[in-house]
């Protein structure tokens, strides 16, 4: 268990282990699937046991978090060294430059440093690397009004101290305060932000919205690192790495700590994340180590902030859309919504009014709400279904119940006292309103 997941030669069938030899097993004889052992650095840390046993093929994508041993004799003289020597002119630790090119689809690629430049890369320079890659001869023009890179929207690394994603979204991190800037009253002055360093030996998550080939010139060594296979069929996109980036309500700014974030696609009923330690503005990295779609279009997103007792604070939710999948993130605020103790009929407002009204209420558990309308006679005058609800203060206009003031038929309705009533699966309130013309 480790940086990789280990491939064996032996042959996989999830019942062998459950009677094998104890010293030695070998496996069966004969498979479908060579075993993989222990876990990578993408999984989760129940699986990063050198008893973990799992199978799968050989695929490019595999490559990121799957590996094999080299086993072989090797005796070692001192004569095994002198070709390791400076050569004539050579100072010690030069190396000749190489050039190795990684080829990007559109979407989401993970890659890693080829080799190592003479100036190290940061964020900001390796997207302006890719960018360019592309655009050769634009030297920054290509670039939209705000500094916007046209079709490389972030970066993402996995920081190994703190085990959290770290991610570089181009139009929200390009620019950044200077901290030198004496003069404020003129504007806060702005400068290049370099973001997270870029080293050698770690794996790295970008978006692109075109294909291109990236060269990268350095030491070590050179080549292709993944060429492309013309004869094998081009495989949809697939949205494996999402970045939510989120605004939390004025209300929860001051009370944050233990307090969490947990997103859940309604669509599939997968959790994608959860976690701690927030900030007035976060965001937060996705990643399916399996590299599968996470998201697809037309899913429901739904994120929400919950106290240390679980209890729900604020939510948002939102539709994935073609550009959701395009650059793979998406910014939400947050509304403040606690779920209330009761469920209750609120005051329509404005009361009196003419000729519409605003029907709050709140919810105290998930369930269907109908809110209907009736004269003094106690006739039904409109029907307002407002579908399957999750629990919540339903008080704004955004997401209260409308009534426009007119019947089902679309007539308006003549001046007097009307009768207001909320109906969900275990609760029932009825209140008065004013109608004047």
């Amino acid at each position: 268990a480790g940086n990789v997941m280990e491939w064996c030669a032996d042959w996989f069938d999830e019942n062998y282990y459950s009677d094998s030899p104890a010293n030695n097993p070998l496996g069966p004889e004969t498979g479908t699937y060579r075993v993989l052992r222990g876990g990578s650095w993408g999984e989760a840390a129940t699986y990063l046991r050198v008893a973990y046993r799992t199978h799968n093929s050989p695929s490019p994508g595999f490559d990121y978090y799957g590996g094999f041993r080299c086993v072989s004799s090797l005796n070692i003289t001192s004569d095994s060294f002198i070709a390791l020597s400076p050569s004539d002119g050579q100072t010690p630790g030069d190396s000749p430059l190489g050039t190795a090119v990684i080829n990007l689809i559109p979407g989401i690629n993970m890659i890693s440093l080829p080799n190592q430049p003479e100036d190290p890369y940061t964020a900001r320079s390796l997207i302006e690397q890719i960018h360019q890659s592309k655009y050769p001869q634009d030297d920054g023009d290509n670039l939209v009004p705000g500094g916007t890179v046209t079709d490389v929207n972030w970066l993402i690394r996995y920081d190994l101290v703190d085990q959290k994603f770290r991610s570089y979204v181009w139009s929200i991190d390009n620019l950044q305060d200077d901290p030198e800037d004496t003069n404020p009253s003129d504007g806060i002055a702005q400068i290049p932000n370099p973001g997270f360093d870029i080293e050698g030996g770690q794996g790295y998550i970008v978006n692109v919205s075109s294909a291109r080939s990236v060269q990268f010139v350095g030491t070590v060594w050179d080549g292709v690192l993944n060429p492309l296979a013309p004869s094998l069929e081009p495989k949809s996109p697939q949205t494996w790495a999402f970045i939510l980036l989120g605004q939390l309500p004025p209300q929860l700014t001051s009370q944050l700590e233990n307090h969490s974030v947990r997103v859940t696609n309604l669509q599939t009923g997968r959790q994608l994340a959860e976690t701690t330690g927030l900030q007035s503005q976060f965001r937060l990295p996705m990643v399916d180590s399996l590299q599968e779609s996470i998201v697809h279009q037309g899913d429901l997103i739904r994120v929400e902030v919950c106290e240390p007792s679980g209890q729900r604070v604020a939510d948002a939710e939102f539709v994935i859309g073609t550009e959701e999948l395009a650059t793979a993130y998406r910014r939400v605020n947050l509304q403040y919504n606690p779920i209330p103790d009761l469920t209750r009929l609120r005051q329509n407002y404005p009361n009196p009014f003419n000729p519409e009204t605003w029907i709050p209420f709140d919810l105290s558990q998930e369930g269907e709400v109908k809110i209907t309308i009736y004269d003094l006679a106690g006739h039904q005058v409109r029907l307002l279904p407002m579908g399957r609800k999750p629990a919540g203060i339903y008080h704004s206009q955004q997401r209260s119940a409308y009534w426009d003031g007119k019947t089902e038929t679309g007539e308006s309705v003549a001046s007097g006292v009307y009768f207001y009533s909320i109906q969900t699966e275990d609760y029932r309130e009825t209140r008065r309103m004013v109608i004047l013309k």
